[in-house]
């Protein structure tokens, strides 16, 4: 079986055409180390101003010219960790597609898991909802869930224990 990796991207706007990743988490289930976040080299040229409030780019001391130091901040290993694994997200072909234009290439299985679908069959929703409201669901139902905070590294961990609550949550349904 291929390793999962939770990721999460934070990023200056939404249109990856036009828009850079700035800061991005993974945790590997194969690895017992815990997430690893990067802060990756972008410009805000065309940022856009909502995208960075939400994300509290300044707040936190993000800058073009200042890089908030990291772990691993080579590309070529960010390209390694996400070689042959599925990701999984919370609306994971928007990161993914941030990381393609990144790295140049999809390291990565093709199949990719959507904790937010997920959660829409098991908890029959119509429509998908955002992790704030799969987490909150899961909160409602007993979990202890975190809260989403628009960081890299804090939604990898909601969406790693909002995957783990969810397979749980279907363990318990009648077969």
């Amino acid at each position: 079986m291929r390793p999962l990796c939770f990721v999460d991207t934070e990023t200056t706007g939404l249109d990856p055409d036009i828009h850079q990743a700035y800061e991005a988490c993974w945790w590997r289930d194969d690895h017992d180390d815990g997430p690893t976040t990067i802060t990756l080299p972008h410009d805000l040229t065309h940022a856009d101003e909502r995208a960075l409030e939400i994300g509290r780019y300044h707040e936190r001391g993000f800058s073009p010219g200042r890089w908030i130091p990291s772990r691993w901040h080579d590309a070529g290993l960010l390209n390694l960790a996400l070689t042959g694994v599925t990701l999984v997200g919370s609306n994971p072909s928007f990161d993914a597609e941030f990381l393609r234009r990144l790295l140049g290439d999809a390291p990565w299985h093709y199949r990719l898991i959507n904790i937010e679908e997920g959660a829409m069959w098991l908890f029959g929703w119509d429509r998908p909802g955002g992790l704030a409201d799969v987490s909150h669901e899961l909160r409602r139902r007993g979990y202890e869930i975190p809260f989403p905070d628009h960081t890299a590294e804090g939604d990898v961990r909601v969406t790693r224990t909002v995957y783990h609550a969810l397979r749980d949550e279907r363990r318990r349904l009648p077969r």
